[in-house]
């Protein structure tokens, strides 16, 4: 990885954080078309997406995990920030899938979402030092929604 590469995306997750989401829309996308088989390319679009999912353009965040998925179907999320995240980026943009398609009320593509987890057992978050997997987290987020619009 170059470190042109790592200073574009921590300046875009810089701007994200700074609630500048177009502008990391943009550094992100630039990340990718300037360097599509980086490490960081995978992770990029997701932010991307992420940045979308903020602003309430939930079809555009869809779009951009998507895009991870048939780009980079084996990628896997970076360790650059020493997060708390870890496995596969895929399972991660299927997790922000559930949640955007229940933003937009659409369940049964949140469900199907939800159930392409099933094989991402090694793909979770850490809460507390205990593993969530994303599909743990995905039935969680199904549920409440269905307890609050009262499916």
């Amino acid at each position: 990885m170059e470190e042109i590469e790592i200073a574009c995306f921590t300046h875009a997750l810089q701007l994200a954080s700074n609630e500048f989401y177009l502008d990391a829309i943009a550094e992100f996308d630039g990340l990718v078309k300037e360097f599509p088989d980086s490490d960081l390319a995978d992770d990029a679009l997701y932010n991307a997406g992420l940045c979308y999912f903020q602003t309430n353009q939930f079809d555009e965040a869809l779009k951009k995990y998507q895009e991870v998925i048939d780009k980079y179907p084996d990628s896997t999320i970076s360790e650059l920030e020493e997060g708390n995240e870890f496995g596969r980026t895929t399972g991660k943009c299927r997790y922000s899938m559930v949640n955007a398609c229940l933003a937009l009320g659409e369940v049964d593509k949140a469900r199907s979402h939800a159930a392409a987890l099933a094989g991402f057992e090694d793909t979770y978050v850490l809460v507390d030092g205990n593993k969530k997997t994303y599909a743990n987290l995905a039935e969680h987020a199904l549920n409440t929604y269905l307890e609050t619009v009262g499916r």
